[in-house]
């Protein structure tokens, strides 16, 4: 296997590719289906842009793999992927709430810091798993022949396909992991040398497998709506888009072919240019994006206002790579984080040493984190009491459980209510200097509040 030198400088072919990659991204920014729909052969073409996002899904791993096969990759890696991801999220989401600000919600937020355990983008959650087990792949990688390695990827490829019949819909995180798998995909066949008669071959099984997916996704969504409605099937049953599923072979042969013909272009490129898809990544894959992008109205052409905001948001993503690349990593707090992930070299060293942190930070806020406990009680209480015998009426006809449905809907009030009681617990003692003194009196003013609310 060969290691490809990084070059310090873009030429004129890897950046048109950059911006052309991105584009096609930011393009899932909105839905086509309608404008495919009025188009000749609408019944077929209608699918065009659900492939090209599981397309995306497919091929954005293999890319990464690429870059990130000439050495093995710190895990840090990852981290600086969740950093920018994060950071991209916070200012995206300020945005929208700008711009929209009846659209904010509290639940939301939760995706603006936790991207992966919201499922905010199954795909950058593959990338994060992905840069995590790149390590272990490029060892077991170099430790086999190429022959080896071809027939095991093939194989998972057939496996994972035969093993959900094309039902895999990646629209939770833990998705991401099967990712991993065209991420490795990547890595092989980024140093690896491809006789031009399996070049040839595979080209032409790429095209025949597009045309297998362009005329049989919508012949068997035909047969299935044919089922669904005579009652000869299920709304489970099956998958009329298992041809182009994200697991699908089919799928994966029309990507590497993509991938084998700019696979030149591909492997010069460093980390840094795969820094900059990130914020794409996000801009793709968030969950406001949609209602954002749409609000923004410079023309009385609906299609010219697409494009625009399609360039506008590739202009955003490179100035934001440019200054993560330049400001975001030399922040003290980011830093210092970096810095400790640096120090470790491997991912279990990581956890234990973050689990051993995060015990001995308990101990330490003990009395803390039970007062925010007690508040939180105190917030819950505040709310439950305006219910009816712990149930509260949703319609004229149903009612709840009033512990879950505080906890469903009103998680963050209650947060909001308890950093209230927090604040004047901190005033209480302030002017007291008496821990359980400023306890006795939040709590007492509270029950005293609650008190005549429920009697009234």
């Amino acid at each position: 296997m060969s290691e490809i030198k990084n070059k310090k400088s873009l030429n004129v072919v890897q950046i048109i590719c950059i911006i052309v990659a991105a584009f096609f991204m930011l393009v899932q920014m909105f839905s086509w289906g309608k404008l495919f729909g009025r188009l000749p052969l609408s019944t077929l073409m209608r699918f065009i842009p659900g492939l090209l996002g599981r397309s995306t899904m497919v091929l954005v791993p293999m890319v990464f793999g690429a870059v990130y096969s000439k050495k093995k990759v710190h895990p840090t890696e990852a981290i600086r992927f969740w950093i920018m991801a994060v950071v991209t999220l916070v200012l995206l989401y300020l945005a929208n709430f700008i711009k929209r600000p009846g659209s904010f919600n509290m639940w939301k937020l939760w995706g603006v810091f936790f991207p992966v355990l919201t499922s905010t983008s199954v795909l950058l959650a593959g990338l994060i798993f992905s840069m995590l087990a790149q390590p272990y792949i490029y060892e077991l990688q170099h430790r086999i022949t190429v022959k080896q390695n071809l027939l095991l990827l093939s194989a998972l490829t057939l496996v994972g396909f035969a093993t959900n019949a094309g039902t895999m819909i990646f629209n939770y995180s833990i998705y991401g992991i099967y990712l991993i798998l065209y991420f490795a995909w990547g890595m092989f066949l980024a140093n690896v040398k491809i006789p031009k008669k399996v070049f040839g071959w595979t080209i032409g099984a790429g095209i025949v497998s597009f045309f297998v997916m362009f005329i049989g996704v919508p012949g068997f969504n035909g047969v299935y709506w044919y089922q669904r409605l005579s009652g000869r099937s299920g709304v489970y049953s099956w998958n009329p888009r298992f041809l182009s599923n994200v697991t699908s072979p089919f799928l994966f042969l029309m990507v590497l072919a993509a991938f084998l013909i700019f696979r030149k272009v591909i492997v010069s490129f460093s980390a840094k240019e795969m820094h900059f898809f990130i914020p794409v990544v996000i801009f793709m894959d968030a969950p406001v994006i949609g209602g954002f992008v749409r609000s923004f109205c410079f023309t009385g052409s609906a299609g010219f206002n697409k494009f625009l905001m399609i360039v506008i948001m590739t202009l955003v993503a490179f100035v934001l790579s440019y200054l993560y690349e330049k400001y975001l990593f030399k922040i003290k707090p980011v830093k210092n984080a970096i810095t400790f992930f640096n120090k470790h070299d491997n991912l279990a060293q990581i956890v234990e040493d973050l689990w051993g942190k995060f015990t001995a930070w308990v101990v330490e806020n003990r009395v803390r984190l039970l007062t925010w406990g007690w508040f939180y009680i105190l917030s819950f209480a505040s709310f439950l009491i305006e219910s009816d015998n712990l149930r509260i009426q949703i319609t004229t006809a149903t009612d709840i459980n009033a512990v879950i449905f505080l906890l469903g809907t009103r998680f963050f009030a209650i947060i909001l209510t308890a950093i209230f009681l927090d604040a004047m617990f901190a005033i209480f003692y302030f002017i007291t200097t008496r821990y359980w003194t400023s306890t006795v009196l939040v709590s007492v003013i509270t029950i005293g509040w609650l008190s005549p609310t429920r009697l009234s």
